[in-house]
């Protein structure tokens, strides 16, 4: 079903044993370059602010375009902050939930197949943006950080081509896109409850 292609190959989890530790180390640089482009980022938004407002003074603008582009300004800024916010962010290291969020993607099946009901929903909830029952017929739509590791390699049934490096890469960067974006959560309350 639905659930079977987020389970890792050997190959696979082999590969992400040895790429996580390199992507923590990797995003401890990345996450101190995206710092200092987001500050760049508020500090050019602001200046822009300020020109904005100094047009709006000398009467070059009038005050529907300026609350217009005030709004727009003030809307960037907001998500330059919450990026920074989530960036900045102690309680939830990207590196940590990555790997948290892959554990869960590539034992999905196997928590649902052994689970009782309760975890079942659960990883549902969690796992699936649409879930749709007519009759006997039950349908499910992988959310989408992990429909993006259902669908890692289009040739399903045939064994991993060589580029399984370069394609769990893109994979890894992805998610982590994913995650900083707040599109996925849950999956850390989920595992530690299934550890016990």
């Amino acid at each position: 079903g639905t659930l079977a292609p987020l389970c890792f190959n050997a190959e696979e989890r082999a590969y992400f044993q040895a790429r996580l530790p390199q992507f923590k180390v990797e995003w401890a640089r990345r996450q101190e370059e995206e710092r200092n482009a987001l500050a760049l980022k508020l500090g050019e938004l602001r200046t822009r602010l300020n020109r904005l407002t100094d047009a709006f003074l000398d009467g070059d603008i009038d005050r529907d375009l300026f609350a217009q582009r005030k709004n727009a300004l003030l809307m960037e800024q907001k998500q330059l902050e919450e990026n920074q916010a989530a960036l900045n962010d102690p309680q939830r290291p990207l590196p940590d939930h990555l790997a948290e969020f892959l554990e869960l993607a590539g034992t999905a099946l196997s928590i649902y197949q052994t689970g009782i009901p309760e975890e079942k929903r659960d990883l549902l909830r969690i796992v699936t943006s649409n879930r749709q029952v007519d009759g006997k017929n039950v349908d499910l739509t992988l959310s989408l950080p992990f429909a993006e590791v259902a669908n890692r390699q289009k040739n399903a049934y045939g064994p991993p081509y060589r580029g399984i490096p370069r394609t769990l890469d893109a994979l890894i960067n992805r998610l982590a896109e994913s995650i900083m974006r707040g599109q996925v959560n849950g999956p850390a309350a989920l595992v530690s409850a299934l550890r016990r």
